[in-house]
């Protein structure tokens, strides 16, 4: 696995909102009868403001991402999720804000050649420097090969309205590793602005992502990090506690076989502890009887994905397993270098209910936060394979009679 830490400037598609195909032929039924449908892409609006517009970089300052800080590799993975009155991106590091032409009371774009972001943040800066540094890169954050930020993506929930973002950061030399997930509190920020009884707990607030962050070392006292009003981020570990610590690269076990009853009856599955509230061991790393290092797993995540149901978040990870590889504690930044072996995809059940209430998540594992009353089953670990509590290929994880085998 090799990569390059570069700015690169590449084009956001066009956003185009409107319904429609420009196609100045029209088009031509099965029958061969021609249809007189008006085209309507690129859309305007009754005052011939445009409906679309060039993704911008940072500060509306240019039609590309040059600007944007270093991201790890290639493709930026462009991402966008449209809401009643706003319309989030993401490309690189950076989320971007603007509004909703569509939406009542909203215009169209004078200039789409020029339609900077009403509000942007550097993901770094919108996790914070008190969760950032200590938590999520205990080795440093001034450099993305040490911290490294990715695999970011957003979506907007239209059963309960809810902006959702998701990314990996990984501590490289300190073999941590967690997803962020940060859950908007309101579909229409702008309505919520007004403190209406539907809007809790005491609406939304400005700016929309974080504070501008005025570092202590020059005089300032914000350090960056969600604005409470508007989001709730969680931080939910990618890496798993070993049950049998790893003496070779791939040998070591995680999950344990255990029977849940669901449905009025039994089922069999994996069950894996995280590693800690951090996602990896304590500090500093010890090696030998006792030693931290490998207390729990080296998950590198080269991945990331969310799935909405009506109940549950999905979060999925495709991992290396970078315990014991020639590249240990380094990031893979020249061809050649082997950061371990694909290790499955790390899947995580997230409780709506919890996370869409603002409310703290625990991690208790089946069978036993079955049993708790309440249920606490708020960030579930769902696996077929015990040497690394992650899903992978059937045939890989599971004999002809469907049951789990061996690591």
């Amino acid at each position: 696995m090799s990569s390059k830490i570069r700015n690169v400037a590449l084009l956001l598609p066009a956003l185009v909102l409107a319904t429609g195909l420009a196609n100045a032929q029209g088009v031509k039924t099965s029958t061969g009868q021609q249809s007189t449908v008006t085209p309507k892409a690129p859309a305007v609006d009754a005052n011939g403001l445009a409906k679309y517009w060039d993704g911008l970089g940072t500060g509306g300052a240019s039609t590309n991402y040059f600007s944007v800080p270093p991201y790890i590799t290639a493709p930026p993975n462009p991402q966008i999720a449209v809401g009643p009155d706003d319309i989030l991106t993401i490309v690189n590091r950076t989320i971007s804000r603007f509004p909703n032409p569509n939406a009542a009371g909203n215009t169209g774009v004078a200039n789409p050649y020029n339609n900077p972001p009403t509000e942007y943040v550097w993901l770094d800066a919108w996790i914070g420097i008190p969760t950032l540094g200590p938590i999520l890169c205990p080795s440093g954050t001034g450099s993305n090969t040490t911290c490294v930020i990715d695999n970011a993506s957003i979506r907007y929930d239209q059963l309960q309205g809810r902006f959702v973002v998701l990314f990996t950061v990984t501590d490289v030399p300190a073999h941590r590793s967690n997803f962020v997930l940060i859950v908007s509190r309101f579909s229409q920020f702008t309505k919520c602005a007004a403190n209406v009884p539907t809007c809790v707990p005491n609406g939304a607030s400005s700016p929309l992502f974080t504070p501008p962050v005025i570092a202590p070392i020059v005089g300032g006292t914000q350090t960056g990090g969600v604005n409470g009003s508007n989001w709730v981020m969680y931080t939910i570990p990618i890496n798993l506690s070993y049950t049998l610590a790893p003496t070779a690269a791939g040998n070591g076990v995680v999950g344990v076989t255990t029977t849940v009853a669901t449905g009025g009856g039994t089922a069999s599955n994996v069950t894996a502890t995280d590693c800690g509230t951090v996602g990896g061991p304590g500090l500093p790393l010890t090696n030998g009887a006792g030693g931290t290092n490998r207390s729990c797993t080296n998950y590198y995540p080269t991945s990331a994905r969310m799935g909405l149901d009506n109940d549950n978040i999905l979060l999925t990870a495709a991992v290396l397993d970078s315990a014991f590889s020639t590249n240990e504690g380094n990031f893979p930044s020249v061809a050649g270098q082997n950061q371990g072996p694909y290790a499955g995809t790390r899947v995580v059940s997230i409780a709506k209910m919890v996370v869409y209430n603002g409310t703290a998540l625990t991690f208790n594992q089946p069978p036993a936060c079955t049993g708790n009353s309440p249920s606490d089953c708020m960030a579930v670990n769902l696996a077929d394979w015990m040497a690394s509590s992650a899903e992978a290929s059937c045939s890989r994880l599971k004999d002809s009679s469907n049951t789990v085998c061996a690591s």
